[in-house]
C-alpha cells in the first residue's frame, strides 16, 4: 500500500494527537537520543521514534507502522549488537524513556518491571527488600532483550535462566490488542516469549520471581600470564566437574584490561561465590593453586553493585560486535592458541581490534537442567550432542524422557570418524528417534552412522541440516512418514526430491549436491508447496542435462514471504525457472550469479533479468557496480543505506550485499585469452550486458552509483572514428552520476584518471557562439585509488592535476567534437559536483594519504 506525502502527514499528526508520549522525526529535539545505541555500528536513521508512556501508546505506534508499511524496531536498553533495536527508515518504539520502572511485592516475592527498564533499577528495588532475580551481568543492559532470549546471570546456578523466572508478561500484539500472558492466559504466547525472542509482540511489563539474597557476595579477578594457559584450562575443567549452585565463572584472554595499556594477551578468570569470602576461596582453590600474577578481590561486595563491575569495559559508544557460540566443554589448549594467533593476524591490519578478545561464561547447570526442555522456547537445555561424554548424554535423556530432542553431531574436526564410544552414544540417541525435533550433522558420515541417524523413523523431525565432509554415492533415505520439514540444509548429499515431507518449508539451502540436485520441475514442485518460504539458497550443483518441461511452462511461483534468494552455479534450466517463475515482492537480498555466455544465446533470460532488476530491486536506493576480469564477473549490488561508504572500510561484496540489499553477478562473459572474432563477440557481450541490463536499471532507479574497479577491463570499439576505450569509460559515459569511485590495485588507475581529467571544447549549452570546457563525466564525491609502487608517483601527480584543473561547469554524456552542439541538449547537464574525499592506498589497500576539500592533503 502506498501513501501520498499528505496522507502520511495527516496520519502522523493524528498519531501525535493520540499519544500520551511523543513522536520525533529527524531534526526534532530528542531524535538523536532516540536513535543512539550501545554500539555505534547499530545506530540507524529511523524515520520516526515513538516514546510511549503506556500500553495504548505502543498499540497506536504499531498501528501507524502497519498503515505506513514501516519496519518496526523495539528499544529496551539498546544493547543488541545485531542492530535489531534499530531500523533504517522505519519506526522505533523506544520504551526506555518512560516505561522504565521496577516495583517489588515482598509478600508475594514478585518484581514488576517495565519493558524499557535496565537491570540496574531491578537490582536496586529488589535489594531494598533483600530480594533478587536472575539479572544480566552488565546492569545498563535492557531487561527486554535479555529476558526474551534466555538470560544468563551470576544467580543462574541457583535459579536457572532469566526466562525460568518470568511468571507473567503484558504484551501488545501486532493487531494492537493488549494481552496478559501467563501459564493460564495465552499460554502459547507465554511459552514462545520465554526464549523465542521479541517478534511475538512488544512486552511492556515483566513479572519476575524474586528470591532471598544475602547483602554481600565474594568475587575476585585473577590474572595469569600466557604460560599458565594449560594450567588454567585444566583448573576450569576440574571446576566444571562439580560446581556448587552458588558459584559462577567467567574466563578469557584479553589484550587490554581496564586501567592497562594494550599488550600481549593476558588470561583473566572472574570467580563468583554467593557467600562468605573464606568459603569462596576454598571452593575456588584450584584457581589459586596455579599461581596468578595478580588478584583483585572484593570480599564483601554489596550485591547491588555486583552487576555494575563490568559496566566500564562494556560502556556505551564505539563500534562493538559480539559473536557467541555454545560450548559444552572447555576448549583445548591448541584451539585457544589458534584463535589468539588468528586475532593477532587481524590486528596487524586493523589495530583498533586490539580491544577484542575471548570470553567464556560458565555456570552450574543444575537449575538450568531442572526445567523440562519443552517448558519454554529456550533451546539451549536439551541438545543431545553426540560428541559430548556418555554421562552428559545420559543425563539429558533421563532428564527429558518424553520431550523433543535436538540431535547434533558437529565435532571440531569435521573429518573425524566416530570411535566405538561415540557409536554407542549414537545407538542411545537412535533408539529415541521418534522424539527428534531437529538433526544437525556436520561431521563425516559413514554407512553405520547413516543407518542410525538417517534411516530411522523421525515423525516429529522439523529441522534437518546435513553438511557432509565425505561424499555419499546414494540418496539419504529420509523417512517419508512424518511432519513436514520446516528447515532443510544439505551440502554434499541429496534426498529423494519427491519426498512428501519436503513441503511447507520455511528455509531451503542446497549446496554442493551430489550426485545430482533436483530438476527444475522437482524444485518447482517443492517451492509451489511452500508459500511460507523465507530463505532460498542454492549453490554449486553438479551440472546435468534436463529434458523435462520448459521452465516457462511450469507456472508462476508466488512466494510472498521470501526475503532471501541466493543462487550460484546451478543448471541454467533451474536458474531461468527461478527468474521467470518466482514472484517475491518482499525479497530484500537477491544474488543471481552464473549468468554466463548462455545468457546471450537467448533473448528471454536477458529480458527476465532486466525485469527482475526493475521489479524486485526497484525500491532500493543505491547501486554498486563492479567488473573483475580475473574472475570475468560483473556485479550489481543494491544498498539500502544512505550512508556513503567509508574510505577505510574493506569488505567483500558478498558481505556488503548480505547486510545491505541485493546482489547480482554475471560470470565469465569476457575471456582475455580469446582473439579475433571470438574476442570481439566477448566484448560485445560485455557491452550488451551494460546496455540492456545495467544502464536501464541505473536509469530507471535514478540511483547514485559506486563503481568498484578490479583488474583491467576489456577494450571496445576500435574503428578509426571511435578509438579504443575501456568498458568502464563506456559505462561512465552512459550511467547516472558516479558519486563513489574505487580503483583497486590491479586495475590500471591511469586508464580512468586520465579519462576523468581529459577536457574538450564544446559549444555552450545555450547555443551561443562561445565555447566551454567539458568533461565526459561528472566528478565523483569520493575517490579511492590503490596503486602499485611502480606508478605511484604518476598517480599522485594525476590526482593533483585532477583537483586543480576541474572546472565548475560539468556536463554528462559523451563529449562532442569542437564546433558542434551537444545533441542531448539540456537534459544532459548536472549540477556542479566537487570532489570531497580522495584516499590513496598501497597495493594491499592500506591507506597512506588522504585529501579532502577542507584540509587538503595529509598522511594517514
Amino acid at each position: 500500500m502506498s501513501f501520498s506525502a499528505q496522507q502520511t502527514l495527516d496520519s502522523l499528526n493524528k498519531l501525535k494527537e493520540t499519544l500520551s508520549g511523543e513522536v520525533v522525526c529527524p531534526g526534532d529535539e530528542g531524535y538523536e537520543y532516540g536513535i543512539t545505541r550501545w554500539s555505534d555500528s547499530c545506530s540507524k536513521q529511523a524515520a520516526y521514534v515513538v516514546f510511549p508512556k503506556n500500553d495504548q501508546d505502543v498499540a497506536e505506534a504499531i498501528k501507524f507502522a502497519k498503515e505506513q508499511s514501516l519496519e518496526l524496531a523495539v528499544y529496551s536498553g539498546g544493547h543488541s549488537f545485531s542492530g535489531s533495536s534499530s531500523t533504517e527508515g522505519g519506526l522505533v518504539i523506544h520504551l526506555n524513556k518512560y516505561i522504565n520502572y521496577a516495583r517489588c511485592d515482598p509478600e508475594k516475592r514478585l518484581l514488576y518491571v517495565g519493558g524499557g527498564a535496565t537491570w540496574e533499577i531491578v537490582d536496586k528495588v529488589g535489594m531494598e527488600h533483600g530480594l533478587a532475580t536472575v539479572a544480566g551481568t552488565v546492569n545498563h543492559t535492557g531487561v527486554g532483550g535479555l529476558s526474551l532470549g534466555g538470560g544468563y546471570g551470576w544467580l543462574t546456578g541457583r535459579y536457572g535462566m532469566t526466562v525460568d523466572n518470568i511468571v507473567q508478561l503484558t504484551v501488545v500484539l501486532a493487531s494492537g490488542e493488549i494481552v496478559t500472558a501467563n501459564e493460564k492466559e495465552h499460554p502459547d504466547l507465554f511459552w514462545g516469549c520465554r526464549g523465542g525472542g521479541g517478534n511475538f509482540g512488544v512486552v511492556t511489563e515483566f513479572v519476575f520471581k524474586a528470591h532471598p539474597q544475602r547483602p554481600t557476595v565474594f568475587i575476585t579477578y585473577l590474572l595469569y600470564t600466557m604460560d599458565k594457559l594449560e594450567g588454567v584450562l585444566n583448573a576450569i575443567r576440574e571446576w566444571e566437574e562439580n560446581p556448587g549452585p552458588d558459584e559462577g565463572l567467567h574466563w578469557g584472554c584479553m589484550r587490554v584490561l581496564p586501567g592497562m595499556e594494550p599488550g600481549p594477551p593476558t588470561i583473566i578468570v572472574i570467580y563468583f561465590y554467593n557467600g562468605e569470602a573464606a568459603e569462596g576461596r576454598k571452593a575456588g582453590k584450584m584457581f589459586y593453586d596455579i599461581g596468578p600474577m595478580a588478584e583483585k578481590a572484593m570480599e564483601e561486595l554489596p550485591f547491588v553493585q555486583l552487576n555494575s563491575l563490568q559496566n566500564e569495559p562494556s560502556g556505551h559508544g564505539g563500534r562493538k560486535y559480539i559473536k557467541g557460540l555454545p560450548n559444552r566443554s572447555v576448549p583445548t589448549l591448541e584451539a585457544v592458541q589458534a584463535v589468539l594467533e588468528a586475532q593477532d593476524e587481524v590486528i596487524k591490519s586493523h589495530p583498533g581490534l586490539v580491544h577484542s578478545g575471548i570470553m567464556s561464561l560458565a555456570a552450574p547447570a543444575q537449575a538450568l537442567m531442572a526445567v523440562p526442555m519443552e517448558a519454554t522456547a529456550y533451546a539451549g537445555r536439551g541438545k543431545a550432542r553426540l560428541h559430548s561424554t556418555t554421562e552428559e548424554l545420559q543425563e539429558i535423556l533421563l532428564r527429558n524422557p518424553d520431550g523433543p530432542l535436538d540431535v547434533i553431531w558437529a565435532p571440531s574436526n569435521r573429518g573425524k570418524l566416530m570411535d566405538d564410544a561415540a557409536m554407542s552414544r549414537v545407538a542411545m540417541v537412535s533408539s529415541q528417534s521418534q522424539r527428534w525435533r531437529s538433526l544437525v550433522v556436520a561431521g563425516r558420515i559413514t554407512q553405520d552412522l547413516q543407518d542410525q541417524l538417517i534411516d530411522v523413523p523421525t515423525p516429529r523431525l522439523a529441522v534437518l541440516n546435513i553438511v557432509n565432509s565425505c561424499q555419499l554415492h546414494r540418496e539419504l533415505n529420509l523417512a517419508r512418514v512424518g511432519a513436514p520439514l520446516r528447515e532443510l540444509t544439505l551440502s554434499g548429499v541429496v534426498l529423494d526430491w519427491g519426498n512428501p515431507r519436503l513441503r511447507c518449508l520455511r528455509s531451503l539451502r542446497l549446496h554442493d549436491l551430489r550426485p545430482k540436485g533436483p530438476t527444475a520441475g522437482e524444485l518447482h514442485a517443492i517451492l509451489s508447496s511452500a508459500p511460507g518460504l523465507e530463505i532460498l539458497d542454492l549453490a554449486r550443483w553438479q551440472s546435468a542435462l534436463e529434458f523435462g518441461p520448459r521452465y516457462n511452462d511450469l507456472g508462476s511461483l508466488p512466494l510472498p514471504s521470501l526475503t532471501t534468494l541466493a543462487v550460484e552455479a546451478v543448471s541454467s534450466t533451474v536458474l531461468w525457472m527461478l527468474l521467470s517463475c518466482i514472484q517475491a515482492p518482499k525479497t530484500r537480498y537477491i544474488k543471481v550469479p552464473t549468468i554466463n555466455q548462455s545468457l546471450f544465446q537467448d533473448d528471454d533470460p536477458v529480458g527476465e533479468l532486466a525485469k527482475l532488476c526493475r521489479g524486485s530491486l526497484s525500491t532500493v536506493s543505491r547501486l554498486l557496480v563492479t567488473y573483475d576480469q580475473a574472475s570475468g564477473s560483473c556485479t550489481l549490488a543494491h544498498r539500502e543505506t544512505e550512508t556513503p561508504p567509508q574510505s577505510n572500510t574493506r569488505e567483500s561484496l558478498l558481505k556488503l550485499a548480505k547486510r545491505r540489499g541485493v546482489f547480482l553477478q554475471t560470470y565469465r562473459i569476457y575471456f582475455r585469452a580469446l582473439g579475433g572474432d571470438n574476442l570481439r563477440v566477448s566484448e560485445n557481450n560485455v557491452r550488451r550486458f551494460i546496455q540492456e541490463v545495467v544502464q536501464p536499471v541505473l536509469r530507471d532507479l535514478s540511483v547514485e552509483v559506486q563503481l568498484d574497479l578490479h583488474h583491467r577491463w576489456p577494450l571496445v570499439s576500435d574503428t578509426p572514428s571511435n578509438p579504443p576505450k575501456s568498458v568502464v569509460t563506456d559505462l561512465l559515459m552512459n550511467a547516472p552520476v558516479v558519486t563513489h569511485l574505487k580503483i583497486n590495485p590491479y586495475f590500471d588507475a591511469m586508464e580512468v584518471l586520465a579519462y576523468i581529467s581529459a577536457r574538450q571544447f564544446v559549444r555552450t549549452m545555450d547555443g551561443e557562439a562561445g565555447q566551454d570546457l567539458c568533461w565526459p563525466i561528472p566528478l565523483m564525491e569520493t575517490l579511492t585509488v590503490a596503486c602499485h609502487p611502480i606508478n605511484q608517483a604518476k598517480i599522485l601527480e594525476s590526482l593533483e592535476c585532477l583537483i586543480l584543473n576541474r572546472g565548475s561547469r560539468i556536463y554528462h554524456g559523451a563529449a562532442v567534437a569542437s564546433g558542434q552542439v551537444d545533441e542531448l541538449g539540456e537534459d544532459t547537464s548536472h549540477p556542479p559536483r566537487l570532489v570531497k574525499h580522495i584516499v590513496v592506498q598501497d597495493r594491499y589497500e592500506r591507506s597512506f594519504k588522504l585529501w579532502d576539500s577542507e584540509q587538503g592533503w595529509r598522511a594517514c
